[in-house]
């Protein structure tokens, strides 16, 4: 039941992201879920404006409490590859990050 409720929010976040109700984060890439199941990491390419140029974001949502911490803005990127060294750590395009106290930009 658990691994369902985690399947279903997980594809609510996508469907969300894929829908553009988040203005800054243009095109979905990715997500994977953490070793638990608490975490999942999604990646974002932001195509940029006039003044700010395309990145890769990627953000850290907690199925827990539903929260969002951004971690990850890379500028003059445009893939994203992800993999969970353990449930608290991600390494994020070769950069790896503590999910709860880590940002790389």
């Amino acid at each position: 039941m658990k691994k369902v409720s985690v399947l279903i929010i997980t594809l609510i976040i996508i469907t969300i992201s894929l829908c553009g109700c988040t203005p800054s984060k243009d095109e979905f890439i990715k997500s994977s879920l953490s070793p638990s199941g608490q975490y999942v990491a999604v990646a974002y390419r932001n195509m940029g404006n006039a003044t700010v140029d395309f990145s890769v974001i990627c953000d850290i949502v907690n199925l827990k409490d539903i929260s969002t911490r951004t971690i990850y803005v890379q500028y003059y990127e445009s893939e994203a590859e992800l993999k969970w060294i353990d449930d608290e750590t991600v390494c994020i395009n070769g950069i790896e990050l503590d999910i709860v106290n880590g940002y790389y930009k």
